[in-house]
């Protein structure tokens, strides 16, 4: 009988078990908030990132666009694209172009370089080939042998 009344006294939680569970509770909650801190700042990187591949193959286009008009006037140069809303970073672009002969074509390697939030520089890259072209010309006296 004397455990039955020493089990009905005991009834809640004692303070140390309080105390423990807050702890364990405060550790966790601490760990998220870090992990979700982790997070935001890699996808703010990835962000970046990503804006400066499109900013390069946005510039291969271009050359690419005027290699189909006058393939010889395509040449080594560099650029600062326009702020993008949204974009908290100043991006740099340069490309080199490596002209080959047999076949004749050139090779275009594009840039886009910048600074990162903890202050290293960063650069990403895009290559491509760029052949000249020879319009189709779709006349009739093309058809005859």
């Amino acid at each position: 009988m004397r455990t039955t009344d020493l089990a009905c006294r005991q009834r809640g939680f004692t303070l140390s078990e309080a105390l423990i569970s807050m702890t364990v509770l405060a550790t966790g909650l601490l760990a998220l908030a870090q992990f979700q801190s982790d997070v935001l700042s890699s996808s703010s990187a990835t962000k970046t990132q990503t804006t400066a591949i499109n900013l390069a193959q946005q510039k291969l286009e271009e050359l690419r666009n005027q290699s189909a008009i006058d393939h010889a006037a395509i040449s080594d140069g560099k650029d600062t694209p326009a702020i993008r809303s949204g974009d908290n970073t100043t991006f740099q672009r340069h490309w080199k172009v490596t002209p080959h002969n047999d076949p004749q074509y050139k090779e275009v390697r594009v840039f886009t370089d910048w600074t990162s939030r903890k202050g290293d520089t960063r650069s990403v890259g895009v290559t491509s080939v760029l052949a000249p072209s020879t319009p189709y010309s779709a006349s009739p006296d093309d058809d005859q042998p």
